[in-house]
C-alpha cells in the first residue's frame, strides 16, 4: 500500500465499509494528493453519505428479494406455488439433460376426502419439506396434490425420499393429524424415461392413483408400475 500511495502521491486515504446483511462487505477507499486534499470533516461526510446510500440500496433489493419470495410461494404451506415449481424445476430438466443426469418427479396425493384443515396441511408440508434437501424443490400443486422434483443418481434415491416421508408420518406426534393419519398415495416418475415436466407428472400422477386409497408409493417406469426399483432393474 505505501509503494502505491507513494507511486501516485497521494498523501491520505480514507475508507467505510459497508455489510449487504447477507454476509458480504463492500469496501470504498478515497485517495487524495495534497495540494488537491478536501477538509476531514468533508471527507467523513461524503463517506457517511456513500454509506447511507449503499445501507439503503441493500435493504431495498432485501425487501424487493422478500416480496418476490413471498409471491413465489403458497402462504398456507410456505411451499413453492405450481406455476414457481414448474419455472425451476424446468431448469432443473435442462441442467439434467445437458449433463447427462437423472432427475424424479413425485406425486402425492392426500387419501383423506375431507374438509383441509389449514393447521393440519402445514403441518404435513413441514413433514414434507423435511424429508427433502435444501435444493430440491416441493409444491402445494392443486389443492389435494403436492410434487416434489429432486436430482437423482439412482432410481432408489426417490424410493428413499418417499419412504422418508410415510415413515415420519407414522410419529406419534402427528397422531391428531386427519390429513397425516390418512397417510398420501405417492407416484414416482424419472428422466431421462419421460423428457418433460408434463410427461413427468401424467406418470407420477398414474402411479399415485394406481394405488387406490392405500398409503404408500408406486414406480412409474416404461408404462408399467413397480413397487420398488429393483422390480424395473431387472427387467
Amino acid at each position: 500500500m505505501a509503494a502505491f500511495l507513494s507511486k501516485h502521491a497521494f498523501t491520505s486515504v480514507s475508507m467505510v465499509s459497508i455489510s449487504d446483511g447477507q454476509g458480504s462487505i463492500y469496501m470504498m477507499l478515497a485517495f487524495q494528493k495534497e495540494n488537491t486534499a478536501v477538509a476531514n470533516n468533508l471527507m467523513e461526510l461524503a463517506l457517511d453519505s456513500y454509506a447511507s446510500w449503499v445501507k439503503a440500496a441493500f435493504e431495498r433489493e432485501k425487501a424487493d428479494f422478500l416480496l418476490l419470495e413471498n409471491n413465489h410461494r403458497d402462504p398456507s404451506t410456505g411451499l413453492l406455488r405450481r406455476y414457481s415449481f414448474d419455472d425451476s424445476f424446468g431448469m432443473v430438466l435442462k441442467d439434467s439433460r445437458r449433463h447427462f443426469q437423472r432427475a424424479a418427479l413425485l406425486s402425492l396425493y392426500l387419501l383423506q376426502d375431507i374438509e383441509i384443515d389449514a393447521s393440519e396441511l402445514k403441518e404435513l408440508a413441514d413433514v414434507m419439506s423435511d424429508a427433502v434437501r435444501d435444493n430440491d424443490l416441493i409444491a402445494h400443486y392443486d389443492e389435494r396434490e403436492f410434487v416434489m422434483g429432486i436430482r437423482i443418481q439412482h432410481l432408489e434415491d426417490a424410493e428413499v425420499v418417499a419412504q422418508k416421508v410415510l415413515d415420519s408420518m407414522k410419529k406419534s406426534e402427528y397422531s391428531n393429524n386427519r390429513l397425516i393419519r390418512a397417510g398420501l398415495a405417492i407416484g414416482i416418475a424419472f428422466y431421462p424415461e419421460h423428457s418433460s415436466l408434463e410427461s413427468l407428472h401424467k406418470a407420477a400422477s398414474s402411479a399415485a392413483y394406481s394405488l387406490g386409497n392405500a398409503s404408500g408409493y408406486r414406480l412409474e417406469f416404461h408404462d408399467a408400475f413397480y413397487s420398488s426399483s429393483s422390480e424395473c432393474y431387472s427387467l
